[in-house]
């Protein structure tokens, strides 16, 4: 699995996939192996594509929800509410654990 911020993850993909898939509305949960949503589509057909809202206004995921839409897809942009992030649960496990 490519890491894309330059740090390994907080929790791992069998661990994200397992509390997702815990959501009764979710389907199927598959790694992401590159950024091609349009790719992802058409190998996977999903009907919702999700994702944070700090990338709601970033010229590539746009682009990708038009062109998502055209093929009936949604997407949704999730909030961060206050402190629910990987980086906070980094900084946290840093501050108070080392």
């Amino acid at each position: 699995m490519q890491i894309r911020k330059g740090r390994n993850s907080v929790l791992s993909f069998e661990q994200r996939k397992e509390i997702v898939s815990a959501i009764r509305y979710v389907d199927q949960v598959v790694p992401e192996t590159d950024l091609d949503k349009i790719a992802a589509y058409h190998k996977y057909n999903f009907n919702v594509m999700f994702a944070g809202d700090d990338h709601e206004f970033e010229l590539c995921y746009i682009e990708t929800a038009e062109k998502l839409k055209e093929l009936g897809v949604d997407t949704i942009y999730i909030q961060r509410k206050g402190n629910i992030s990987s980086t906070f649960i980094r900084e946290y496990i840093l501050n108070n654990f080392t």
